[in-house]
């Protein structure tokens, strides 16, 4: 199984990193502080890591010589790496740039932005990670832990996309806390009816954009919208003529989430770094 590995003396901060990796589905957190992780086997540490993240400030451990003795391991070469820090300078950023796969956070920092790290580094989520996650209960869990609610960091600065993406978030928030108040059953019925609306309009409107500007990425992406509106419809049909389940909401919520982070914070953005790049 995938995972991710922290390293980091503070409590308080390894305790909220945990909290903020868990809601983006990454339930897997193996968290080292410096004592235990100078006494455990790196292999062994690392083994289906995924992600790396460094408490630069909050640990003895100098991370140059930390990233250079990694990327002499084979089974830790290509993994990627955030090293968190609040004192970040011109020689910091030079370094960093010399590896590959090595990013920066900087302190202070909202937890919005660490998800956009993290995703950053992370495939995309499989439907099957999504959708089979376990929960034991509706209102509850670490994907009640971050709220998503729409903000600026969500904005890929193309008004159009812009204002769709937020429609869709603001609904989303609507779901969320119909569910928290026990009358999310309810409200099912009524957001697959937007979204089967919804995912027509708006793909097809990121796709003509695509087109417009020529975005290399288009046929990926595409093909990220045909997954998306693939599920949307089979659940759709699942639900037609039965009760909604406590687990119907469960998969909706979850899928929805994932796929909107993952979706916005990464992929859209790329076609915005891609238009601003070109300009």
């Amino acid at each position: 199984m995938d995972k991710i590995v922290l390293l980091d003396d503070t409590t308080v901060l390894r305790q909220r990193i945990e909290q903020v990796i868990n809601s983006t589905g990454h339930n897997q957190v193996e968290s080292y502080n410096q004592r235990h992780y100078e006494l455990s086997r790196e292999d062994v540490i690392y083994k289906d890591a995924k992600l790396l993240i460094v408490d630069a400030d909050g640990i003895k451990l100098n991370w140059r010589n930390l990233v250079q003795d990694l990327r002499q391991k084979d089974y830790s070469r290509t993994l990627p790496i955030i090293l968190v820090t609040a004192n970040v300078s011109l020689n910091m950023i030079i370094d960093v740039s010399k590896y590959d796969k090595v990013d920066i956070l900087q302190k202070p920092f909202n937890d919005m932005k660490l998800i956009e790290k993290v995703l950053w580094n992370q495939p995309a989520p499989t439907l099957e990670h999504v959708v089979n996650q376990e929960e034991t209960q509706v209102s509850g869990g670490s994907n009640d832990r971050v709220k998503l609610v729409w903000s600026n960091d969500f904005m890929i600065g193309i008004d159009q996309i812009d204002r769709e993406h937020k429609l869709i978030i603001d609904h989303f928030t609507k779901l969320y806390e119909l569910m928290r108040e026990g009358k999310g059953h309810t409200y099912y019925h009524e957001l697959m009816t937007f979204l089967i609306s919804y995912i027509d309009t708006h793909f097809s409107n990121e796709e003509k954009y695509h087109k417009e500007v020529a975005y290399p990425g288009i046929k990926e992406h595409i093909k990220a919208h045909r997954v998306f509106t693939n599920k949307i419809r089979s659940l759709v049909e699942s639900s037609k003529d039965k009760t909604v389940s406590d687990q119907d909401l469960i998969n909706i919520n979850i899928f929805i989430k994932q796929w909107l982070l993952h979706h916005i914070l990464v992929e859209d953005m790329k076609v915005a770094n891609y238009v601003n790049d070109d300009k």
